[in-house]
């Protein structure tokens, strides 16, 4: 990991160590191995709609991924929801835009377009 110009480079996809609060690192760590136990768990993810939830999604893939996460309990329904979006933004769009998108200062706006494009 290096620091350089306020942005964190990690080359190696899936590691999450730049995240200081040990819990958001922890529960991404858990949803980050489980999707990638089966390639049908990634490319469920992949053609997944934007406009479909996570939460109230009762497609058996969907229900076997959260059965397969180790931290499942561990979870509100927000933080899960969050917590899968955030897979979701990786598989699409790639760790190095994720973790560009993260070290990147928030947006005003509150309206994260990137999800709700197609």
């Amino acid at each position: 990991m290096t620091e350089c110009d306020s942005t964190i480079h990690v080359s190696i996809d899936g590691d999450f160590s730049f995240i200081d609060d040990r819990f958001s690192r922890e529960i991404y760590e858990d949803a980050w191995n489980t999707i990638h136990l089966k390639p049908e768990y990634i490319e469920y993810i992949r053609q997944k709609s934007p406009r479909q939830a996570w939460v109230t999604n009762r497609d058996p893939i969907a229900v076997e991924i959260y059965s397969s996460m180790k931290l499942i309990n561990k979870h509100s329904g927000c933080s899960v929801a969050c917590t899968m979006r955030t897979m979701e933004y990786i598989i699409k769009n790639g760790w190095n835009a994720w973790v560009e998108k993260f070290n990147s200062p928030a947006d005003d706006s509150g309206i994260d377009s990137d999800i709700d494009s197609e």
